[in-house]
């Protein structure tokens, strides 16, 4: 037997060891030309019985970066057995014209993202899961979008089960990274991939366009964990509208234009965002304004109380709030050091965390701020039921504006304050030149009410600070 032969047989040998057994009962795999040259299914006849591994250079597939290989990678992936197999693909980068269109239980395994990729040259999805495909697997791909104007990488919109998607490279798409969005959609892993160059510069708050991930229609239980996502031009790296059950877990997201993180809209549920490291937002925004540029980001006003919870995430370098929740949420153990960094872009929001009514915000570190440590502002609202306790905040208002540890507002005839505790936080200055002008500010204006059950206890307020407390006369310290 030649060499050539016993290397191939070792390669498939580690390939078949290292799947899942979901992705080793898998099925097949079709390409549609422009939706309609090919139909799934409609090489079944041509698949070769109880064939459940092949390679794409098998069947044509050049690989060499020139070659239009779509017909190729379509004819391999058709020749699977009726119960489905494993799509083989040897180094090379695979030039394709239309989208590849997965069904149910197919593998697609490359042989590492440095030497095997997939590059889309027309401006179409990479990668499409079929109607209600499910037990899927990708891995070790290159997914190259070659920048164009359009296109995600992976594109679920049906009732898609049981789907891994895992060390993977994924870049240069004109649109979204991944999107995983529908109500049929459960069980899905992403892990351990590098996303970057996602959308444009051309896309300025445009839907969901040019976000790392979009999770959402309804779609359940979803891991992110792992992955490294960059340069995203949209709303996010990891975009949340109306999904449940997902776990966001040490992920580092860094370089965007707007967001790391931003559960929007109504029907988010039971999501945590854990141990990320989050960095530079805001990096590649050119408008010169601060707006949006935030680390973490909830704007769903229907979800109960602590349906969020954000812990033990570090944030660094954020060009608009570090966390800002407009949902009751528990925010814990977290990180922020230095918000507003970038002093060309423009605004007056730039705080450590900013909170609504029922958040729980504990034990966080919050330094070197461009505005005020922690805040709660209703302004023609209600917000009651919410802790403050045990944080640690220090050098606030470094830019020079509303240089306050921890402020809480009644703002506008409509606004009612109440349930209130700000307890054993530590509130000081560690630089040269102190920042902190007050440690905590509890008020009202423009006709605003504040109830009589706001707390400031065994708070601990250092020297350096100049006003240590600037209380309304209805708050209670002791």
């Amino acid at each position: 037997m030649s060499k050539v032969r016993l290397s191939m047989l070792a390669l498939l040998l580690v390939i078949l060891i290292s799947l899942p057994l979901s992705a080793m009962k898998s099925s097949g795999c079709i390409v549609r030309d422009n939706g309609d040259a090919d139909k799934a299914g409609s090489d079944n006849n041509n698949r070769a019985a109880g064939v459940s591994l092949i390679n794409v250079k098998d069947f044509g597939a050049k690989g060499d970066g020139e070659t239009d290989d779509t017909a190729a990678l379509q004819q391999a992936i058709n020749s699977l057995a009726p119960d489905g197999g494993t799509v083989v693909f040897s180094p090379g980068t695979y030039i394709t014209s239309n989208q590849i269109t997965v069904r149910d239980k197919v593998s697609l395994i490359g042989s590492g993202t440095n030497v095997t990729a997939i590059k889309n040259i027309n401006n179409t999805h990479i990668l499409r899961l079929d109607k209600d495909a499910s037990d899927l697997t990708v891995r070790g791909l290159t997914l190259d979008g070659n920048k164009g104007l359009t296109g995600y990488g992976i594109l679920a919109v049906t009732a898609n089960k049981n789907i891994v998607i895992e060390s993977c490279r994924i870049c240069n798409t004109g649109s979204i990274g991944i999107l995983f969005s529908n109500p049929g959609i459960e069980n899905v892993i992403i892990r351990d991939n590098v996303l970057y160059d996602i959308g444009s510069s051309r896309i300025e708050h445009a839907g969901y366009e040019g976000n790392g991930l979009y999770l959402g229609g309804g779609a359940s239980r979803i891991q992110v964990h792992r992955n490294s996502i960059s340069r995203v031009y949209g709303h996010a790296c990891v975009f949340i509208a109306g999904a449940k059950d997902i776990t966001v877990s040490e992920n580092r997201l860094f370089d965007t234009r707007y967001r790391a993180i931003q559960c929007f809209g109504n029907g988010n549920r039971n999501v945590l965002i854990e141990k990320n490291s989050i960095y530079n937002t805001g990096a590649i925004n050119d408008s010169g304004k601060a707006l949006g540029c935030n680390g973490i980001l909830i704007d769903s006003s229907d979800a109960p109380l602590y349906s969020f919870t954000i812990r033990a995430n570090n944030l660094a370098n954020i060009g608009e709030n570090g966390i800002e929740c407009w949902s009751g949420a528990i925010i814990e153990g977290n990180t922020i050091n230095r918000t507003g960094y970038r002093s060309d872009l423009e605004g007056d929001s730039k705080e450590g965390i900013h909170i609504c009514s029922g958040s729980i915000v504990r034990n966080n570190t919050v330094k070197n701020t461009g505005t005020k440590g922690i805040e709660l502002n209703a302004i023609e609202t209600v917000y009651k039921d919410t802790v403050i306790e045990e944080n640690t905040i220090k050098n606030v208002g470094t830019g020079g504006k509303w240089q306050v540890g921890i402020r809480v507002v009644a703002d506008g005839p409509q606004a009612f304050v109440d349930n209130i505790i700000i307890r054993n936080n530590t509130i000081g200055d560690d630089q040269g030149n102190p920042t902190t002008m007050t440690g905590i500010n509890v008020f009202r204006t423009n006709g605003g009410t504040l109830g009589e059950n706001i707390f400031v206890q065994y708070n601990r307020i250092d020297s350096s600070v100049k006003r240590k407390l600037d209380l309304d006369r209805i708050v209670r310290t002791r």
